[in-house]
Parts: C-alpha cells; structure tokens; sequence
C-alpha cells in the first residue's frame, strides 16, 4: 500500500508542477487541501475536475477558475476512484465497499450500490500481491 501511495504522491507532485509552469493557466492540484488525493477526472465538456482522497471525500473544482464548487459526503474510507459518465453522473468508489453515483449540478447522492466487497477485497489484494511480487498480475 506505502507503493502505491507513493506513486500517487509523486503523480500528484507532478501535476501541480507541470500545472505551476504555465501562469495563465490556474494551479488547481496544490489547492486541492484533501488529505491525500487518490484520483482525478474531469467531466465530458472539461469544466468541472472531480478529485477522490484517503479523507473520504469527493470534491468537485470549476477547471477555469481553479476554485471548489462543492464537497460531495457520503463515502466512509479512502476514495479510490471517481469518473464521469458521457452524460457527466459522477461515479465514486471507496473501499467502503461501495460506488456512488452523484448529480454534479446539484451534488444530490443519486444511488449507493454495494455488495461488490469481494470483488473489491479480491482485485486490491491482486494488486497490492502484485506491487510487492508475491504473484502474477491479475488478469
């Protein structure tokens, strides 16, 4: 897991340099202020970033401004992922065991969907296996 935390640390160290390079251009990664950023996605037309972290929360930034539009709760462990759907639902998973799927525009908690534990239990544990060379990687 400190693999894998670290990759993303230098990923997210990263970005806001490349980002800082440009001064026309707002700095969005260094505001971020999550406890630790673990995944990024922008919506399909490219205004809005969503961003995961280790402190369970889902926040979603205006990309020309740089600025938060709001936090999105519900989680209860680390985010490990969000994505936008073509449509722009906003998909979250943590390792609560759960995906959530949330309004950008109002930021309204659409629908929980669990009971993928043991997928969830089994793929981390494939690839953390895999991180430390106990076993092949997972197909």
């Amino acid at each position: 897991m400190k693999q894998i935390l670290s990759a993303l640390a230098g990923l997210y160290a990263c970005l806001g340099a490349a980002l800082a390079q440009d001064q026309s251009k707002p700095v969005i990664f260094p505001q971020l202020g999550q406890l630790f950023v673990t995944s990024v996605a922008f919506s399909p037309d490219g205004k809005v970033l969503a961003s995961g972290s280790a402190d369970t929360a889902v926040k979603l930034w205006d990309v020309a401004s740089g600025r938060e539009i709001r936090i999105l709760n519900g989680h209860t462990a680390i985010i490990l992922s969000v994505a936008f759907s073509p449509a722009g639902t906003l998909a979250s998973a943590s390792y609560d065991n759960t995906i959530k799927l949330w309004e950008v525009a109002s930021g309204r908690e659409l629908r929980t969907l669990s009971g993928l534990c043991k997928w969830f239990e089994m793929t981390s544990k494939a690839l953390l296996d895999h991180c430390h060379g106990n076993h092949a990687p997972p197909l």
